[in-house]
């Protein structure tokens, strides 16, 4: 938007240049792209956000002037002549279809006016602002929209069959011949400006040519209003036209706007052209309720971190159009003027006092933040596991927690009784579940049979039981399952990995971390077979890698799959018991080396851990399994693995030479072990 520096200084005392003026407004939140000199004035081109409406025209930007400067914000003297009151024998008449599409329309006849060329001042003050002179009618009401914001329209009272003017949604059919020469084909959706007869505008976008004002023209309709924005924006999109004055619908246009723009355009009509304003017709009245906002200067102090005093907080709300009364030493009482339709809140009126106030001098501070984790709920601590393990690449899914009896029966861990349903709908739905894994599984199958390979999926979620001594219980737990494949690239290659029971035991061990447990295990107790959980003596739960005739009841077909299901009240209960502590990070880099094994099948992952550990020092910090192999390669009753060993020193960077024997320790005791060989 263009704006004039003179033209501002009608409304206030402007006693800064225009350089500083600019800058002062980009402070203050209206982004000023270039300020050019012209014909003795200076010409902003501003950035204005579509919230701030009441800014799209000379006093608005004005008013903004006003309280960054600290000047009033006033018309001269004798700037309007008052319009006629209501009249009956106004010679025209106005309804509304439709007070929602229009809530506000007023006519001001005006008769014994004559066209002509404007005054040098008038072209001079629009064209400085982009607008293009056509005559003095249609120069004033562009005027009064540049000046005040608020659309005008002049139709030659004459060309209006009737006498009539209606306010109205197109018909279907209907065509409209605009003041540009284009003709277009109008539907419901478009709001229009009708006579007796036919349209003669597009109510918010554009006149028609049949009723627009001309060199013959002696007797005028001056039309204000306010249209509904939706239908603004709908029929420019529809008539592929866009004005000055959609853009201000568009965006809102209130009714203390309109009668300024409209008193200011009959008292220039009157004095430029000759005219006399005989009548006043209003329909509607747009005016919306003022609000009311009660305003806490502590708050604001507390907020914006300065020190605000309250004739401070009145001066600045006061000279941008808001009417404000002390209600005590730190509570004001704020009247939103129509204008400013973003204000509605406390924080709306604190934004106002630091932008004015000046965002530059508020002095940033960081805001205070415990380290301390006390405090934290159970809820919240499900929260940071559900989020934990959507970490891991699993997908959350919910699922019944009402279930057939069958499919709990093949899976192996059982807390209690199943809860029977008295009266089911179905087979499916005959019994409460005791395990979340078996809906899990029903999941599984589904998406297998949507071609699906990365299959990852987890819920938290309340199991059900009966037990003799308790009877009914319901209890928190965590299921995962896995199955198919991903692709990913390791730098070189793609490589594909198959899903089973070690993700789900890398993802189980980064909860227990999370969670802070310390003495859990995974205790297999056959080849093959399921996976216990424990924390100390107390059994967590299972990790359970389906056969075939568990797989063939869920309909998991050609598929190795594998599932967990962890209970999840002692995890919780350590979460809440754990204390954070705080490190610093390490200075130094760190260097790794892996080491390929083939190990037993009886030989678990923290065995090879403990002796690495031992071996290791004090400078291997981490041990990481980077890959498991299995195939035609690896013997029967064997596994390939790959070690990760991360070596690191708080004093300096390692070399070659201090890493190596370290890793040489690792080497020597793996490969000393009589179910270990280096591959």
């Amino acid at each position: 938007m263009k704006f004039s520096y003179n033209w501002m200084k009608d409304f206030v005392k402007i006693t800064v240049d225009a350089e500083t003026l600019a800058h002062k407004f980009t402070m203050a939140g209206h982004e000023i792209g270039s300020v050019i000199q012209q014909d003795g004035d200076f010409i902003f081109d501003a950035e204005i956000t579509s919230n701030r409406a009441d800014c799209f025209c000379m006093t608005g930007m004005a008013r903004e002037a006003s309280a960054i400067l600290g000047k009033k914000f006033k018309a001269p003297a004798g700037f309007f002549k008052s319009v006629p009151g209501k009249s009956k024998t106004a010679g025209v008449s106005v309804s509304l279809e439709s007070v929602r599409d229009c809530p506000l329309y007023t006519a001001t006849v005006i008769k014994g006016v004559k066209v002509g060329p404007s005054p040098e001042w008038l072209r001079r003050r629009l064209e400085s602002v982009g607008c293009r002179s056509v005559n003095n009618i249609v120069d004033i009401t562009n005027y009064a929209l540049f000046e005040w914001g608020a659309p005008l329209h002049a139709f030659d009272l004459d060309k209006i069959s009737g006498g009539r003017i209606i306010v109205r949604r197109a018909g279907q059919g209907e065509s409209l011949t605009t003041i540009d020469g284009k003709t277009h084909l109008l539907t419901p959706e478009i709001l229009i400006i009708a006579d007796s007869g036919n349209p003669v505008a597009a109510a918010g976008i554009m006149g028609g040519d049949a009723s627009e004002v001309s060199s013959g023209t002696v007797n005028v309709l001056l039309e204000g209003a306010i249209f509904d924005p939706v239908l603004v924006r709908k029929g420019c999109r529809l008539m592929a036209a866009q004005t000055e004055a959609s853009y201000r619908f568009e965006r809102g246009v209130d009714a203390e706007r309109v009668k300024l723009s409209v008193e200011r355009a009959v008292m220039l009509i009157v004095s430029l052209c000759g005219g006399k304003a005989q009548a006043f017709v209003r329909k509607g009245s747009g005016a919306a309720g003022r609000k009311q906002i009660e305003f806490s200067i502590t708050e604001a102090e507390k907020l914006l971190n300065i020190k605000l005093a309250t004739g401070k907080a009145y001066r600045i709300l006061s000279g941008l159009g808001f009417k404000v009364k002390k209600v005590s030493s730190s509570t004001l009482k704020v009247e939103v003027p129509l204008f400013r339709k973003d204000v509605g809140q406390q924080a709306d009126l604190e934004e106002e006092i630091a932008r004015i106030y000046g965002y530059d001098r508020i002095v940033p501070t960081l805001p205070f933040v415990s380290a301390d984790p006390s405090g934290l709920s159970s809820w919240q601590c499900v929260s940071g596991i559900k989020r934990l393990i959507a970490g891991q690449g699993f997908h959350e899914t919910v699922t019944y927690g009402l279930v057939e009896k069958t499919s709990l029966e093949v899976i192996s861990e059982k807390p209690g009784e199943a809860i029977e349903v008295l009266n089911p709908l179905s087979r499916e739905q005959e019994v409460l579940r005791t395990s979340v894994v078996p809906g899990l599984l029903r999941c599984l199958a589904y998406n297998i049979n949507q071609k699906q390979e990365d299959l990852r999926f987890f819920e938290v979620a309340d199991i059900y039981y009966m037990t003799p001594s308790c009877g009914h219980r319901e209890e928190k737990v965590l299921a995962l399952t896995v199955c198919g494949t991903r692709r990913y690239f390791n730098g070189r290659s793609f490589c594909e990995e198959e899903f089973g029971p070690l993700h789900i035991k890398g993802a189980l061990e980064e909860l227990f971390s999370w969670a802070g447990v310390q003495d859990y295990s995974f205790r297999q107790h056959s080849v093959g077979g399921n996976i216990s959980v424990y924390a100390g003596d107390e059994k967590l739960g299972e990790v359970i890698i389906l056969d075939k005739k568990q797989s063939a009841v869920f309909d998991i077909k050609n598929r190795s799959a594998a599932a967990a299901e962890i209970r999840l009240e002692s995890i919780v209960r350590s979460r809440l018991a754990r204390r954070k502590s705080f490190r610093k990070m390490a200075l130094y880099p760190a260097v790794t080396r892996d080491i390929s094994l083939l190990l037993k099948e009886e030989i678990s992952l923290r065995d090879v851990f403990e002796l690495a550990g031992r071996a290791g020092g004090g400078l291997l910090k981490e041990l990481k399994l980077s890959d498991v192999y299995k195939g035609e390669q690896i013997s029967a009753g064997y596994k390939g693995l790959t070690v990760s060993c991360v070596y690191r020193s708080k004093e300096k960077t390692l070399t070659e030479a201090e890493v190596a024997p370290a890793h040489a320790a690792v080497v020597q005791a793996l490969s000393g072990h009589p179910g270990i060989s280096l591959r």
